[in-house]
Order: C-alpha cells, then sequence, then structure tokens
C-alpha cells in the first residue's frame, strides 16, 4: 500500500486561497481559473504519493479556457451542463497532473457526481446547515475515490464521527472569523484525511458514494414529518383516538363502584341505572344531572356494580332540571336508589 503525504504550511495556502478570493471577487468572478490554478499547484508540489511528488502540467491560460467553456454551457443550459461541466474540469485537472511521468486520470461520471450533489443539497436544507460538512466529507470521497494513478486508484475512507466532529469546529471558527481561519480550517481538513487515504488496484469498484448520509436522509425526512404532524396536530382526528383509548382503559379496569354518599344520575325503564357518571364538585354531595328518568320512586337493591360512561358525563348548568337518581350505599352493604321528580318537591 502505498503512502499519501501532504506537507504544505497554512500559511503559504491561505494567501493563495485569500488571493484567489480577492481576485475573484474584484474581477467578478471572471479571474476564478487563475485562482484555482495556483491553488491547485500550490497542492500537487507539496503532495507526496510514494516518495514522489505530482506535478501540475497544465498552463494557465489552457485551464482559463476550459473554465469559461463551461460557464458558457452552463448559461445557456440554464445550469443543466453544471454536472458535466465539474467532470469535464476534474478530468481537465487530472490528465494535466503528472506523478513519476504518469498522467492522472479521472473516471466519474455526471450522472453519479449529480446525484451526490442532489442528496448532499437536499439533506443540508432539511438540517438547515447542520450537515453540510458530512456532504461536503462525501462529495470529496466520491472524487477521491475515482482518480486513477498507474494502476491504482485513490481510496478514502475516514472514520465518519471523528471526522465530522472537526469538521464542525473548523466551519464554526471560518464563521465567527469572517472567513479568516479558512486557510487553517483547510491545512486541517488536509491532514486530518491524509492517513485515511490510500491507493487500491483500479480492477476495484469504488464506492457508491451515499454511505451513511443516505440513511441521514431518510431520518430527516421522519423528523420534518414527526415536526409537521405536530404543528399541525389540531387538524389530525386526535379526539377520536382519544375517546377510543379511554374506552379500551376502562373496559381493562373494569366495572367500579358509585362513592359512598354520592349522587348519579343514568337511564334505565324500571329505575335502575344502567349508565351512570359521577363527578367531583367543590361540595360533599356530588351531583351530575340528567334528563332520562321518567318515573318516582323508591327501589332497595343488593350493591352491584355502577359503570360509568363518557357519553353520561356533561356539564350540570346545560342540562334543564328534570327526575335524578340518589344513590347510597348503607352499613349492611345495600345499594338504595331513589327516583326523585323534583317538580314533587322534598
Amino acid at each position: 500500500m502505498d503512502e499519501f503525504r501532504y506537507c504544505g504550511r497554512p500559511v503559504a495556502l491561505g494567501l493563495r486561497v485569500v488571493g484567489a478570493g480577492v481576485a475573484t471577487i474584484l474581477s467578478a468572478g471572471l479571474l476564478a481559473p487563475l485562482g484555482l490554478f495556483y491553488v491547485s499547484d500550490y497542492l500537487c508540489k507539496h503532495s507526496e504519493l510514494d516518495g514522489h511528488r505530482f506535478v501540475l502540467r497544465a498552463r494557465p491560460l489552457a485551464l482559463f479556457g476550459e473554465c469559461l467553456f463551461i460557464t458558457f454551457l452552463g448559461l445557456i443550459t440554464l445550469g443543466l451542463y453544471l454536472p458535466f461541466g465539474l467532470v469535464r474540469l476534474l478530468r481537465f485537472l487530472c490528465t494535466h497532473v503528472e506523478h513519476r511521468g504518469r498522467r492522472l486520470a479521472f473516471a466519474g461520471d455526471a450522472l453519479g457526481l449529480l446525484f451526490v450533489l442532489a442528496w448532499g443539497t437536499l439533506l443540508s436544507l432539511l438540517t438547515l446547515g447542520l450537515l453540510a460538512p458530512w456532504c461536503v466529507l462525501e462529495l470529496f470521497r466520491y472524487v477521491a475515490d475515482r482518480v486513477i494513478v498507474g494502476p491504482r486508484r485513490f481510496d478514502l475512507d475516514p472514520p465518519l464521527l471523528p471526522v465530522l466532529g472537526r469538521m464542525w469546529p473548523d466551519v464554526l471558527l471560518c464563521i465567527l472569523s469572517l472567513g479568516l481561519y479558512l486557510p487553517w480550517a483547510l491545512d486541517r481538513q488536509i491532514r486530518l484525511m491524509q492517513p485515511h487515504l490510500r491507493t487500491v488496484p483500479a480492477s476495484e469498484a469504488p464506492a457508491v458514494g451515499i454511505r451513511a448520509p443516505a440513511l441521514a436522509l431518510v431520518a430527516m425526512i421522519f423528523c420534518a414529518g414527526l415536526l409537521f404532524a405536530y404543528r399541525h396536530r389540531h387538524h389530525l382526528p386526535l379526539g377520536v383516538w382519544e375517546t377510543a383509548l379511554v374506552e379500551q382503559s376502562q373496559a381493562a379496569m373494569g366495572p367500579t363502584p358509585p362513592p359512598e354518599g354520592g349522587r348519579v344520575s343514568g337511564a334505565g325503564a324500571s329505575g335502575i341505572a344502567d349508565e351512570v357518571s359521577t363527578s367531583t364538585a367543590s361540595n360533599t354531595d356530588n351531583e351530575t344531572r340528567l334528563p332520562v328518568l321518567r318515573r318516582p320512586g323508591l327501589i332497595a337493591a343488593p350493591l352491584a356494580p355502577v359503570v360509568a360512561s363518557p357519553e353520561a358525563v356533561c356539564c350540570t348548568d346545560e342540562l334543564p332540571p328534570g327526575p335524578e337518581v340518589r344513590a347510597v350505599t348503607g352499613e349492611d352493604g345495600t345499594l338504595t336508589i331513589t327516583n326523585r321528580d323534583p317538580s314533587i318537591g322534598e
């Protein structure tokens, strides 16, 4: 296994990156190809594989013409040529880089790169940029795995969590420093990837480039669905589900007798309550009125379970006065139910 080593310095790389950025801004993007050339030339001169450095053989004007052609095609196609243009640019750079007298090659395709860019952009938007470093890492891995050096190709396989644990602080420092920390961040990331970049036979197929972020995309969509359901919970039939759960829980708990001295109301042709509801009030005498019983009278019966029905629970202020039932449990265990018409009086 060949060994890859980067021996650049953050200050020298930073000067080139800052100079390329300033020139690109001042020239409205016209000098961006020249900045890309000088940054690529520095990275090649300070990168070694098996003790031999890489050499960039391209000319600045040739790279400028290539970028101008890609930009023109991107404009007339309204951006649809972007993935094809990126692949064309990568192939141009690789074919103009030499290692031990042999030219490099790029074996990627536009559809594969478009797929990586598409899910990376979607994942970044769903997480509000939180997983953007993850997507950049997968993009680098896709490109590196398709760079061929003679009979071998690169294989980048860094541990995910440690790499992301160092990428997020660098991104935060770049934001807080208004971009001044960018050279040191680039140098740290290159040195972080260095031990995990190796070469394998070119006959081995590279990874497809979706790996764990595809699972993260599914998880983010699931979380977004939960947040949407929580926000619009008032429009969901939660009341029906809650009623069904209450009925199931009451059926599982079984019937419960009414409290001693409580006043309940219910319905029944013979004066025996079939459905009784109890309500707790601030007074010692609990009462709920329902206009369902029609015959006054006094009935004494053995103690029997009285089941409260959810349909019998209501507000007494909303019901007109009517016949009611008073249930009292005696010392001998007898339930006395009094069916009284309030129009008769005490």
